[in-house]
């Protein structure tokens, strides 16, 4: 036994078939930022067969906290339009809406999804275009 910790996670992603260059950018973009962070140990991607669409991730880190400390983090989203989209929901719920639109606006920028697009374009454009409210000027 070598005396060393480590905790393991696997993580599947089933990639749309237009798709491969974006998930493959993210992936180029996120392990060496995986790589700064504390007891992090290693990292295998194991792209998809013949017939499949599903990328596995098995991460290497010393310690449980250390991985939640990860899987946790806004760096491991930094890129996507995950964090934007999160970032916009909570500016709406806190009424600023302002900073809505344009957390919704670079989240629809950065989707490869249409729907997903589609649908963030529309809240941002519902935000702008409700009641009267002098921070609207902003966003015009």
């Amino acid at each position: 036994m070598s005396g060393r910790s480590e905790v393991v996670s696997v993580i599947r992603h089933e990639v749309r078939p237009d798709s491969d260059a974006a998930y493959e950018a993210w992936i180029r973009d996120v392990v060496p930022i995986a790589q700064t962070f504390p007891g992090h140990q290693g990292v295998v991607v194991i792209r998809p067969g013949d017939g499949s669409r599903t990328y596995t991730a098995v991460l290497h880190f010393d310690t449980r906290e250390h991985l939640r400390d990860w899987l946790d983090s806004d760096a491991r989203l930094a890129g996507t339009h995950r964090l934007d989209a999160v970032r916009g929901h909570l500016a709406e719920m806190t009424g600023d809406r302002v900073a809505a639109v344009g957390h919704y606006l670079a989240a629809a920028g950065r989707t490869a999804s249409l729907p997903e697009k589609n649908y963030l374009m529309m809240r941002a454009a519902r935000l702008r275009s409700t009641g009267p409210d002098p921070a609207d000027a902003a966003i015009k």
